[in-house]
């Protein structure tokens, strides 16, 4: 059962401060509402490389802005050292769904 909205009500719902219109049936908006999410939780994406290498792009851990380098660094290596050893090191074992790190 789908239920239809009026375009009246889109508008006025559109206005109100803090709100995003999403259509999943249209697959709408989503990318709006996952950056405001990032925005509201003041969350940023930290890239982390070896000495002499590139960045590893695809495993970014995520952290709210303003911690700092040293909180990070605390924070990742007490999970590091916590989590049992992997045949294969990866920061996406153990951090949760989507890989990274979640300070």
């Amino acid at each position: 059962m789908t239920s239809q909205v009026s375009i009246e009500e889109i508008d006025r719902l559109a206005h109100l401060p803090d709100s995003i219109v999403c259509s999943s049936a249209m697959n709408m908006n989503f990318d709006l509402l996952l950056e405001k999410i990032w925005d509201y939780l003041a969350l940023v994406r930290v890239y982390t490389k070896k000495q002499g290498q590139p960045p590893m792009w695809a495993e970014p851990s995520v952290m709210r802005s303003g911690v700092s380098v040293r909180q990070y660094r605390i924070v990742f290596w007490s999970l590091i050292l916590r989590s049992p050893p992997s045949p294969t090191p990866s920061l996406s074992s153990g951090f949760g769904e989507g890989g990274g790190l979640f300070v």
